[in-house]
């Protein structure tokens, strides 16, 4: 079984809907943890509503449901306007849902504008995904072809994007918060920027609006208080992504290999993440090994940011996992085959964590956060293999393709040689006959030559009063 839940007769449009789908479902999950955090539910005295608007907050909501939106328009069955109406919709009635579970938590208060927000990223989102669609062969059409999951590579860009979020929010406030956050953007610049290189192979600003796009909304919402240095970092990774992506390729060729090169360039970037995500907090000092089963532990118990920072591991390690399978997918296509090896690199590295977690002071080892880090990897090899079974259908239609095309070539020649047969046997005959032709007037020629010789023999006695003949 090469692929992950995959039929062999199924098109790119079924599975691509599919991988889309997993996708849809991640996004969801995220942001319902995002504005729902920290879960505590209580009946409230009276019903609450802000209606004041906030612009960071406004802002912020609209990039929650951009990913939403494109996601949606990506799997509908409807074009057009149908797939924008589905995207806002389902936008509309999932913050709806969420402002509603708002109202019954004490730290959350729903927000009119929030509804609207979000309903509107995900509008846009949709829009984005239609328009850049019906981009015809231009730049904006292959863009949204491939970064709706055509190429391996703009898996690990989808999964980088709640990291980022939740990397900034669980953070938010520190002296660190730009400093976790500023080697994602990297990683992601450094990705972005290979897709537009070397799988689009076409210039513009596009995915460089993108990547400062998605930037922005976690920096912008994890460190507002650092407006200044978070602007520069944003305009570093859009400037960075944008050279990179436009750079000149080393060949005109396409290079099949690049996805393996570029992982092996962001993978020293993404281990010393890991590392400083697991070790920052031995700065704060080392204590006795300290170890719960509960999801949260250490200091704040059930507090927003220990929440997000429970959830930002397996999302790290989502991440963690799709690389892992795409750095030996080359050679190892069995989904459980791959899956031993991710899920053996995920106990290492979870064990790693939870050590360091374990040890430092405020915080401590969680065996629910252990178990979520290797199943946040294991989710990342699935989402691959559900990737690498879209690719090869992909595959199978391009090749089914050139196969008809062929077979259509073929018998465009056999229709023409059938046409150009009545000529081909028209012209010996027409051959033969000029050269019977040739003959007969060769005969005439030998038969007037003979008649010239016996004029030209007459009486010897009157030889010598004639001239003599002409040579010929």
């Amino acid at each position: 079984m090469p692929t992950l839940l995959v039929n062999a007769r199924e098109t790119p449009v079924d599975t691509g809907r599919r991988l889309a789908t997993a996708f849809l479902g991640y996004f969801t999950v995220v942001v319902a943890v995002i504005t729902l955090v920290p879960f505590t539910i209580r009946t409230p005295p009276d019903w609450r509503l802000i209606t004041a608007f906030v612009a960071g907050d406004f802002a912020a909501n609209i990039a929650l449901f951009l990913p939403i939106g494109f996601l949606t328009a990506s799997i509908s069955r409807a074009r057009g306007i149908g797939s924008l109406l589905k995207a806002a919709a389902l936008g509309f009635l999932l913050s709806l849902l969420i402002e509603y579970v708002q109202e019954f938590m004490p730290e959350r208060i729903p927000a009119a504008w929030d509804l609207v927000a979000n309903t509107l990223g995900a509008t846009i989102g949709a829009g984005g995904y239609v328009l850049a669609s019906r981009g015809g062969r231009g730049l904006d059409a292959p863009m949204v072809e491939r970064l709706a999951l055509d190429l391996p590579l703009a898996g690990l860009v989808y999964l980088m994007v709640p990291l980022t979020w939740l990397t900034a929010l669980a953070h938010e406030g520190t002296d660190w918060a730009l400093g976790l956050t500023a080697p994602l953007g990297l990683m992601g610049a450094i990705v972005i920027s290979s897709v537009q290189r070397e799988g689009l192979r076409r210039r513009g600003a596009g995915p460089a609006l993108l990547a400062t796009a998605w930037f922005a909304s976690a920096v912008l919402a994890g460190a507002p208080d650092q407006l200044l240095p978070g602007l520069a970092l944003i305009a570093a990774v859009g400037g960075l992504t944008a050279l990179l992506g436009n750079a000149t390729r080393r060949s005109a060729e396409t290079d099949r290999r690049y996805e393996p090169k570029t992982l092996a360039t962001i993978a020293p970037i993404g281990l010393l993440w890991l590392a400083a995500l697991a070790g920052g907090p031995l700065l704060g000092g080392v204590v006795s090994f300290d170890f719960s089963v509960a999801p949260v532990s250490g200091d704040g118990g059930w507090s927003r940011q220990n929440v997000l920072r429970l959830v930002e591991q397996p999302t790290a390690f989502a991440v963690l996992g799709y690389a892992i399978a795409q750095w030996i997918g080359r050679r190892i296509e069995a989904f459980a085959t791959s899956l031993a090896y991710v899920l053996a690199g995920a106990v290492l590295g979870g064990l790693i964590f939870e050590i360091a977690r374990g040890v430092a002071d405020g915080y401590g080892a969680s065996l629910v956060g252990f178990l979520l880090s290797v199943g946040g990897a294991a989710f990342g090899c699935a989402v691959y293999h559900l990737q690498l079974g879209h690719l090869k259908a992909l595959r199978d239609e391009a090749r089914e393709q050139q196969k008809q095309a062929r077979e259509a070539a073929e018998a465009a020649e056999l229709a023409r040689r059938r046409t150009a047969e009545p000529v081909r046997t028209a012209l010996p005959a027409a051959l033969e006959t000029t050269e019977a032709e040739v003959v007969l007037l060769e005969d005439v020629a030998e038969v007037a030559a003979v008649e010239v010789e016996v004029e030209v023999e007459v009486d010897p006695a009157r030889a010598d009063d004639r001239p003599a003949p002409k040579a010929p």
